[in-house]
């Protein structure tokens, strides 16, 4: 298939899971107040959907084995559905079930289309290319922050929509699979060096980071609007404005790792984006909007890096199944971070306990140090 079909297809999965999956951050106190949940029953929410992760394992396996297209396809038509069903959900209980499985279905879709667009194009443009799904992404993020406020309270119209993916599920079946010739493809490979030692150090970075960037997006709305009193309006002007920045720092992140590389540019600017993250859960709304905004730019500057660089990293053979592992060890980092506001919180306040797991990030983030460069290399079979 021509690459550019190859990325256009692969961006609109993106998108479809970025808006699906954005909903719930942004419409958390809506939610809440319907519910009557508290933090730490949100908490406890968040902590389920992290699952949804290591639930898309055995998709992830079964996308490496054979074409990455119906895989795709099936999980686009997951998170469509979900969308549907919590648009009707009863209680928080049926909701946590619902976007349970839509985590996992964006998850897989979201590491197939990553592992088909950079293996599609060259080397020289891996980091724009990730750049460019990390827009798309981003564009669906932004298409829910400008929706809501205008439905606001009511947060399952929204989920409604989120159902239409399911019409364009079957543009996924064109999605296809890089094969290394000759090769056996097993996520087995992975336990092979160099491969386990590489999957441990990204696995590990990310757990760590999950500590701070899980419960820092799950309730950045919300404490903008119980701790800070800001409106729905106000908040989605912050998260736009936020947004547009962190168009821009995609953009330029891009460009940076194409031209000088992912190892250093990436932990520079993860390390960056942990310390301004803390910084935002203050209570003073010019922090809050200024460490949003700056915070956003270092941190999506970074995607695309990181990106490319995990691309380069993991081999041909299991390439949808390490993105997906390291996304799992991202999971279990949220829930720990998620619990650890649930438990912290009542004593040192949600910015308090933020600010501990911001010392975790940035170990996560200078851990990455022990990968190698590799800008400019072929992709290991």
């Amino acid at each position: 298939m021509p690459v550019r079909a190859t990325i256009v297809y692969c961006a609109i999965a993106v998108f479809l899971a970025g808006y699906g999956g954005s909903i719930l951050f942004v419409a958390l106190p809506g939610i809440a107040t319907e519910f009557g949940a508290n933090v730490s029953s949100l908490a406890t929410l968040g902590s389920i959907l992290s699952l949804g992760s290591a639930i898309g394992l055995p998709l992830a396996v079964v996308a490496d084995r054979g074409r990455r297209g119906p895989v795709a396809a099936v999980g686009i038509a997951g998170f469509s559905l979900a969308g549907l069903v919590t648009a009707i959900v009863p209680s928080i209980g049926v909701l946590a079930i619902a976007r349970l499985a839509a985590v996992c279905c964006e998850t897989v879709v979201a590491a197939v289309a990553t592992a088909a667009t950079l293996e599609a194009v060259g080397s020289s443009r891996r980091g724009r290319a990730a750049s460019l799904l990390a827009l798309s992404g981003g564009a669906g993020a932004t298409l829910s922050l400008v929706a809501y406020p205008l439905v606001a309270p009511h947060w399952r119209i929204l989920y409604g929509f989120a159902g239409l993916g399911v019409l364009v599920a079957p543009l996924a079946l064109r999605i296809s699979s890089h094969r290394p010739a000759g090769a056996h493809v097993s996520a087995r490979v992975l336990l092979d060096s160099p491969w386990r030692r590489r999957l441990l150090v990204l696995a590990a970075s990310g757990a760590l980071g999950a500590l701070l960037y899980e419960p820092a997006n799950f309730f950045a709305i919300f404490f903008g609007s119980r701790t800070l009193g800001l409106q729905p309006f106000a908040l989605s002007a912050v998260q736009l404005v936020s947004g547009v920045a962190a168009a821009g720092g995609l953009v330029v992140g891009g460009l940076l790792s194409d031209r000088a590389g992912r190892r250093w540019p990436s932990v520079v600017l993860l390390s960056l984006s942990a310390v301004l993250t803390a910084i935002s859960f203050t209570s003073s709304r010019v922090l809050y909007v200024g460490g949003n905004v700056l915070w956003s730019v270092f941190a999506s500057a970074s995607a695309p890096m990181l990106g490319a660089w995990t691309t380069e990293l993991m081999p041909t053979r299991a390439r949808v199944t390490g993105f997906t592992a390291t996304g799992v060890a991202g999971a279990l980092g949220g829930v720990g971070g998620l619990q650890l506001v649930r438990a912290l919180a009542p004593a040192l306040g949600l910015g308090g306990t933020l600010w501990l797991t911001a010392g975790a990030a940035v170990a996560g983030s200078l851990a990455l140090l022990a990968l190698p460069e590799t800008r400019g290399e072929a992709l290991p079979e």
